[in-house]
């Protein structure tokens, strides 16, 4: 169901132009009105949140202002870019980057934050606005509670518009930079409201238990010990117990800071070893093995997204794909951007059927349609799946629903059975058509899986 959205004033550039919006994009722009112009739009990934930013961007192109969208990547500001041009012919949109300048006389400017916060401590802001109104756009806002990104957060900007999947971090940091500057959330859509609006596909999910090999079990091991003992360490200097609900917060706090303290050596060891666990558990020989033995059997001539935990885990699980004769990329930071772009191009093309990535494709960019994804690797954050999961449920015309596939190795911090990972499952679990939990070891896995649970059409 479409719905327009109508805006007061001079309508100047925008004349004639009407912005067709879902309900809830209209009550979060309505939301965000009312609060003064300012406010976080948090919604699921895959619902439209970009859109809601249009239809703010509208309201100052007819109050003749200015707007500054933020974005923490190079491939957001491109897709940024060719959105804001698509929206009008006469609407001038500039890109500010290490490569790229604005003229000054644009509309709308998109900024990499790092480029954003060398911008506004000189007088180009000023010059650009000439007294006119200001509207700040910040996309995938969360990223930028940090003492060095938040310095784009320009208070010259009277209006402010935040978008995000999920605001809260694991550092408590909206709470310092994010909150301040643009007021309060003024609008959230979770899941329930998303699939009952029909802005987004169901979804199934399958969640495959493997055991570690004998030496994996060993290292891993090994290291939940280190991390038992600097978590007592740190447990003991801080005089708090270790279930406490802030303790990971403060470990990751304390590893982050600049302090010469004892709580610092100890936390800095803490995450040396958790990391060291997620790496040797993301490129488990029996995950590699069940991927390898089942994406062939299991998606025919669908395509699917790979999910992994970094660059080389990524590389290493295009190689196993590409074994049983599938055709398959992966994209990451190590890549040249046209590089990415042509694997992207691709994968829409159904010149390949696999597209792989470790961080790349989580948050923002537009995947190219799709309705499967298996995860072999993450973090630990909620957002994270989340933003996985919303890459394969954005709304199509062929799509009835969507299938995410998580491999995971048992007895491990992924297991979503056990304290660390259950807190990640729970909106996407509760909000599925349907879970299945399985457990084989002899990795023939497409003997136990369930008919229908991938959606043939595409």
């Amino acid at each position: 169901m479409d719905h327009a959205v109508s805006s007061p004033g001079d309508t100047g550039i925008d004349a004639g132009n009407r912005l067709n919006l879902w309900p809830w994009q209209i009550d979060a722009v309505q939301a965000w009105r009312a609060n003064g112009h300012r406010g976080i739009v948090q919604a699921v990934t895959g619902a439209g949140k970009t859109r809601v930013a249009y239809a703010a961007l509208r309201d100052c192109l007819m109050h003749r202002g200015r707007t500054l969208v933020i974005v923490p990547t190079a491939e957001l500001m491109a897709q940024w870019v060719r959105g804001l041009r698509a929206l009008h012919p006469d609407l001038r949109v500039g890109a500010l980057s290490g490569g790229q300048k604005p003229k000054g006389d644009e509309h709308v400017i998109v900024g990499i934050v790092n480029s954003v916060t060398s911008a506004v401590s000189g007088d180009f802001i000023d010059q650009w606005l000439a007294q006119r109104i200001g509207l700040l756009v910040a996309d995938e806002c969360h990223k930028y509670a940090a003492p060095t990104f938040s310095r784009a957060l320009d208070d010259r900007f009277g209006w402010r518009l935040g978008l995000t999947a999920t605001l809260e971090r694991t550092d408590s940091a909206e709470e310092t930079y994010l909150l301040p500057y643009f007021a309060s959330v003024v609008f959230n859509l979770g899941y329930e409201r998303a699939l009952a609006d029909e802005v987004v596909s169901p979804w199934k999910v399958v969640r495959i238990g493997l055991p570690l090999t004998a030496p994996e079990e060993g290292q891993y091991r090994r290291l939940e010990a280190t991390r038992r003992d600097e978590r007592n360490q740190l447990a003991r200097i801080w005089g708090i117990p270790t279930s406490d609900p802030e303790f990971f917060t403060r470990v990751t706090r304390a590893a982050n800071s600049g302090d010469r303290t004892a709580a610092r050596t100890h936390a800095i060891k803490y995450m040396r070893a958790f990391g060291e666990q997620r790496a040797l558990t993301a490129m488990s020989k029996n995950k590699l093995d069940a991927l390898s033995k089942t994406l062939p059997v299991l998606l025919g001539h669908i395509p699917a997204l790979v999910f992994t935990t970094t660059t080389s885990s990524a590389d290493e699980a295009q190689r196993v794909v590409e074994a049983p004769g599938l055709r398959a990329k992966a994209v990451h930071s190590n890549l040249a951007q046209a590089y990415r772009a042509a694997a992207m191009a691709a994968f829409e093309g159904d010149e390949i059927e696999v597209l792989l990535a470790p961080r790349v494709l989580d948050e923002g960019v537009d995947v190219p349609d799709c309705r499967v994804a298996f995860v072999i690797g993450m973090g630990s954050s909620a957002r994270q799946l989340k933003q996985r999961l919303g890459r394969i449920i954005r709304r199509s015309p062929s799509k009835r629903w969507a299938t995410l596939f998580y491999f995971y190795a048992l007895g491990t911090h992924e297991d979503p059975t056990g304290d660390f990972a259950a807190g990640q499952w729970s909106d996407v679990t509760r909000f599925a058509l349907e879970v299945q939990e399985l457990r084989h070891e002899d990795l023939q896995l497409r003997r136990t899986i369930a008919p229908g649970v991938l959606d043939p059409g595409r």
